[in-house]
């Protein structure tokens, strides 16, 4: 376990301490009233000595303890002695209310010298309550600080004890949430954001606009968990909510539609996911304008679908506008220009233009280290870029120079367990099968694959990925049967989490087909690419590369299979 969870900070410490010592304070002072309350029905009093003289506290208080010990049926023998006992306790509970100088412990201590012990427990139980809150929002407030300064692991601890201490707060429960999203625990998430939604719908029913944000919420967690289906129904829940609520112009709106549109861009839906796309960068342009933040979101999210699509042109021009409006907003020291330039480079590598791409990659890292700090994510994922690209050039040394800054930088802000931890170890995988080092690649695979299973679930699209790549490293090892078993895996999750006519669906067709080729099992190649053209086609066009490169597998079988 990370040791930030046990070095606390002064500030938490304080907190924490001030917080229970007053409960234990508290805590004292309304069992004894509880204790003292907790009666038989109300009979008369004996009459017997009281006096003030005699135990020095108030007559009022005299009275009302002597009503209590009657109620308890005392034996008359003990009687003094009990109430002796009693008075002591009143005298310590009295001087330490004299030490506080709140007005709940003001009203607590004058209510006690009057004899009103059921007034003065339920005064103290309102300054425990309210002391809570107080606390909650520290911590709340603490997380934020901690979170501004990428200490992830310890602000997810801050932001528990502010939903533990107010369980009843829609607001901390959803940022909660949002944290445990951003740390990759969308299990916990959904659990978090399920409890908000829950206290949202009860406190301000469904057509309000905070129980949109819940629903949204829980679409993200579930699209991350690769259940996109199920995001789209929380998507299409809060739009709707939103629209009605917000006005289908609110910003909020366009956010929804974005949010669908990457839904669908999951799914393989590209053309589905542009109409979301279109929609909330129409609503952004008419409430903002042409230079506004989101239009440029917008943009940005249009270029990626038209990138999915092989439309690479087509998606440099939207990124360039992206980067043009982005330009003239913030200047070229603001961390969304480095967002643009990293976009660009994406472009230019699909096209095959890759030192046009490093050029982008590079100024987006630069960018990023000087705005952002080197323990950025996002300067950690420039980094992981310029691996990419690197070894897209053979440089497969260089990549993985690349890949273990990143490696580094991700287990201090996330841990071991981390998706993102999974990727870097994916792509060093990957550096290192291209380099010839299949066994070393094998384990690499296998530690990310481990760590998918456990964040995302074991039919995560992600894990089905990295069944392939196992794949495919013991196919270039020469071991043809587990490579067939493991591309069989992660064709039997590819159809199960995105159906038949999904992109990646097709990807697994055609490795499968060339794990069979190079087995010569021609019959069953052939079937699989076959399978694969189509759906290549229908999602990304006759011209794109992927639909080029099988039909050429399907004719060079087809050919030998001809007698």
């Amino acid at each position: 376990m990370d040791t930030r969870f046990k070095k606390k900070s002064l500030y938490h410490r304080f907190l924490m301490l001030s917080f229970w010592h007053k409960l234990a304070v508290w805590g004292t002072m309304a069992t004894f009233l509880g204790l003292l309350l907790a009666v038989y029905p109300i009979v008369e009093p004996l009459i017997f000595d009281k006096t003030n003289e005699q135990y020095g506290v108030p007559q009022a208080v005299v009275d009302r303890l002597t009503e209590l010990l009657d109620r308890k049926d005392k034996d008359l023998a003990n009687r003094k002695t009990q109430l002796q006992e009693l008075t002591v306790k009143y005298k310590e509970l009295e001087g330490r209310l004299a030490q506080r100088t709140d007005e709940l412990s003001k009203k607590a201590r004058e209510a006690l010298s009057n004899g009103e012990l059921e007034k003065a427990e339920e005064l103290l139980k309102q300054s425990i309550a309210k002391q809570r809150e107080t606390l909650a929002d520290d911590y709340f407030n603490l997380a934020k600080a901690q979170a501004l300064q990428l200490k992830y692991q310890v602000a997810l601890e801050s932001y528990r004890q502010a939903a533990t201490l107010a369980p009843e707060n829609s607001r901390y429960l959803n940022d909660y949430g949002v944290h445990l999203n951003t740390l990759g625990q969308y299990w916990e998430a959904i659990e978090v954001f399920e409890k908000s939604l829950a206290i949202d719908l009860e406190g301000m029913g469904e057509e309000h606009s905070s129980v949109a944000r819940a629903w949204n919420n829980l679409g993200r967690s579930w699209s991350s968990l690769g259940e996109n289906n199920k995001a789209i129904e929380y998507y299409v829940k809060a739009l709707a909510v939103a629209e009605k609520a917000l006005g289908a112009d609110h910003p909020n709106v366009a956010t929804l539609n974005n949010n669908l549109g990457s839904a669908w861009v999951s799914l393989g839906e590209y053309e589905k996911a542009i109409e979301y796309y279109e929609e909330a960068l129409a609503s952004d342009l008419k409430t903002f304008g042409e230079e506004h933040p989101s239009v440029a979101r917008d943009r940005n999210n249009l270029g990626s679908a038209w990138d999915s699509l092989g439309e690479y042109d087509k998606a440099i021009e939207y990124y360039e506008k992206a980067l043009a409006s982005n330009l003239k907003t913030y200047g070229k020291g603001h961390p969304s220009i480095a967002y643009s330039w990293n976009n660009l480079g994406e472009a230019w590598s699909s096209l095959g233009q890759y030192q046009k791409a490093i050029s982008y990659y590079e100024k987006a890292l630069d960018s990023g280290l000087k705005n952002l700090g080197e323990g950025h994510p996002r300067v950690a994922i420039y980094r992981n870029n310029l691996g990419a690209v690197w070894g897209s050039l053979g440089e497969y040394d260089k990549a993985i120079e690349y890949y273990e800054k990143v490696l580094a930088s991700d287990l201090n802000n996330f841990g071991e367990e981390h998706p993102s931890v999974a990727r870097v170890w994916n792509n060093i995988g990957a550096a290192w099968k291209s380099l010839g080092e299949y066994e070393k690649a094998i384990s690499y695979y296998e530690k990310a694959l481990a760590v998918f299973e456990t964040a995302l679930g074991v039919d995560h699209p992600n894990v089905a990925v990295l069944n392939n790549n196992i794949g495919g490293a013991w196919e270039s090892k020469g071991d043809l049967k587990k490579a067939i078993e493991y591309r069989e895996k992660a064709l039997e999750i590819g159809l199960k989490m995105l159906g038949k006519d999904h992109p990646d669906v097709a990807i697994a067709w055609n490795n499968l087909g060339g794990a069979y080729e190079s087995r010569g099992n021609l019959d069953k190649a052939l079937d699989c690419y076959q399978k694969a053209l189509p759906v290549f086609v229908k999602a990304l066009g006759e011209d794109h590369p992927y639909s080029k490169s099988v039909r050429e597998k399907v004719a060079r079988v087809e050919k030998q299979l001809k007698p």
